[in-house]
């Protein structure tokens, strides 16, 4: 119990909320909660030691075999605009990768706009031919189908 005291002393020390810590460990914020609540006596060493890292301490530092050293106050800025800078990354290639699949999106479409006008020009060409052969039909009564 003295380690889950020591990590709520480096979280109040640090100014840090749950939220950001499980961002930065990649641990529910639930599982964070019920931690730092008691409600987890005995968390898995994996997730201890995720937590310590988030909070910018090592497992020797928390066990008291190591003394902290002094950090300058910009690391947690740092780790922040690391972290926000890494979003913003991954931000840009999805706009990236949404912008890929619009423009294809609408090649695709103009790609069907122009078959289904050609279509239209072929359709509507083949009756015109049938109107003006059956107009010369009609009006040459002596030779074609329509004979008089």
């Amino acid at each position: 119990m003295q380690y889950l005291e020591k990590l709520k002393a480096l979280k109040e020390e640090k100014h840090m909320t749950n939220a950001e810590i499980a961002r930065l460990s990649n641990i529910p914020l639930a599982t964070i909660t019920r931690i730092f609540n008691g409600s987890t006596p005995n968390p898995t060493f994996d997730t201890f030691s995720q937590i310590a890292i988030a909070l910018g301490a090592s497992l020797d530092e928390i066990a008291g075999l190591k003394q902290p050293e002094a950090q300058p106050i910009s690391a947690p800025i740092e780790a922040t605009l690391t972290s926000y800078s890494e979003l913003l990354r991954e931000k840009d290639e999805r706009l990236i990768e949404k912008d890929k699949l619009i423009e294809s999106l609408k090649e695709d479409k103009e790609r069907e706009r122009k078959e289904k006008h050609r279509l239209a020009f072929f359709f509507f060409g083949f009756v015109a031919f049938v109107l003006i052969i059956l107009t010369i039909d009609i009006l040459n009564g002596h030779f074609g189908y329509f004979r008089y």
